[in-house]
């Protein structure tokens, strides 16, 4: 027969009066059966020699046996520490977490529940009680004892329920969806069944407008049932879900407008906010040139892919007409000329860039960017003051900015009475 896979079992151990009966006869009869590879006691100073005479009487050698000695048997704090410690050193030696075992059937109060405790911290998959210890020997009344195994798995489940949950919100949808979909379903009640479908479909959904498809957010998003109060701080109401339909519908048109502009600020916002600096600026620039991009198609017909110079002011065309692609003959601009061209032409927007200097600052600054030419990031402060002034801009040419913003924002984020996160993703 193959040898069974290494195990190590850990053991509190008592006084024999502690739980009436022969315990080590009961601690025997649990090593008989699960015949470890290594045997870890934790003892106080008065329960040391019961604890040597089990060494003794489990058949180890001496090498894969050890006796931790606590120096209070009612102090938890130890008896935790002592444990977690033991755990660490078995999983350094080459022992998994489902390798390992903990039998608290001996030892005072203290000392088991202190033992479980670290079990359930450090996930050990097994945890091992011997029952019927009133009998003074147990020879012949060997059958009256009987080993009670718990697998605290279910405790784990719910563990990773908690931490996935905690990522969603946390904006980290992907660790959400990993976590949550290892979970041991069959570990689970079915009440908490439904909640893990429920938050894995939610940070699904999340994902996908987190990265830019409102469509598929839509749809995993509609097929969610909000039960249980851990849901709530999810659930979109419906003006803003006709706000997440108005970004869906822009994007289908395949037609710039305030809903996708809104939605790319507020993900700028959402980086900014979780010290991604870079990717914020990476953001709040390409909302800034959609912005641009859209007056100049809305308010003068003017396409950025296909400049007509004649709608440019016969002083300021020339400067245009030097960018004509000689391949195509078709004048293409980017977000500077496109800003310089609203100036131009006295747009709103355009004006208000002439009075905004951190603005062109940030224009100048984003060329260095490690994200866009150069090789530097952008300092978090300034960072913050880049997207306060950039929030300036838009509301010239979308007023309602900050009533729109709440209602394209994750429902979490949103604060009350404010911006949803206000321009500087505090």
């Amino acid at each position: 027969m193959n040898k069974p896979s290494a195990r190590a079992i850990i053991m509190t151990v008592g006084l024999p009066g502690d739980q009436g009966g022969n315990v080590l006869d009961a601690l025997q009869l649990d090593l008989d059966t699960l015949k470890p590879d290594r045997l870890i006691l934790i003892a106080s100073a008065q329960s040391q020699a019961n604890a040597q005479r089990l060494a003794e009487r489990s058949g180890l050698e001496s090498g894969q046996c050890e006796i931790v000695l606590l120096d209070s048997a009612h102090d938890m704090d130890e008896v935790f520490r002592r444990t977690n410690a033991v755990i660490e050193q078995l999983v350094a030696r080459g022992y998994t977490p489902e390798q390992i075992a903990i039998d608290y059937t001996s030892g005072t109060k203290v000392m088991g529940s202190g033992a479980v405790l670290s079990a359930v911290y450090n996930r050990i998959m097994e945890l091992r009680y011997v029952t019927g210890l009133a009998s003074a020997h147990l020879g012949p009344e060997r059958a009256r004892h009987r080993i009670l195994t718990t697998k605290p798995g279910a405790v784990f489940a719910y563990q990773e329920l908690i931490n996935g949950r905690a990522m969603m919100l946390d904006l980290r949808f992907r660790s959400a969806c990993a976590a949550l979909e290892t979970v041991q379903e069959d570990l689970l009640t079915p009440r908490d069944r439904r909640l893990r479908l429920s938050l894995l479909r939610l940070a699904r959904a999340y994902d996908e407008w987190e990265n830019f498809y409102p469509d598929r957010f839509l749809e995993l998003y509609t097929g969610v049932a909000f039960e249980g109060e851990g849901l709530e701080v999810f659930r979109m109401s419906e003006e803003q879900l006709a706000g997440v339909r108005g970004v869906a519908g822009e994007r289908a048109a395949g037609t710039l407008g305030p809903h996708i502009i809104t939605d790319l600020y507020n993900n700028a916002v959402r980086r900014l906010a979780a010290g991604r600096t870079d990717d914020a600026m990476a953001r709040v620039y390409r909302a800034l040139e959609m912005l641009g991009q859209w007056v100049l198609a809305r308010d003068f017909g003017l396409d950025i892919n296909d400049v007509d110079s004649r709608r440019i002011p016969p002083r300021d065309r020339i400067g245009f007409e030097a960018l004509r692609s000689l391949d195509d003959g078709m004048i293409r601009i980017g977000m500077r000329k496109a800003y310089d061209l609203l100036i131009i032409l006295d747009a709103p927007v355009g004006r208000k860039l002439l009075t905004e200097p951190v603005i062109r600052e940030f224009l100048d600054r984003r060329t260095g960017s490690i994200l866009a030419h150069g090789l530097l990031p952008v300092e978090p402060d300034d960072g913050r003051r880049y997207m306060g002034h950039a929030y300036e801009l838009l509301k010239v040419e979308i007023p309602t900015l900050d009533q729109l913003a709440r209602r394209i924002q994750f429902p979490w984020l949103i604060r009350p009475g404010g911006a949803a996160g206000g321009p500087s993703g505090e």
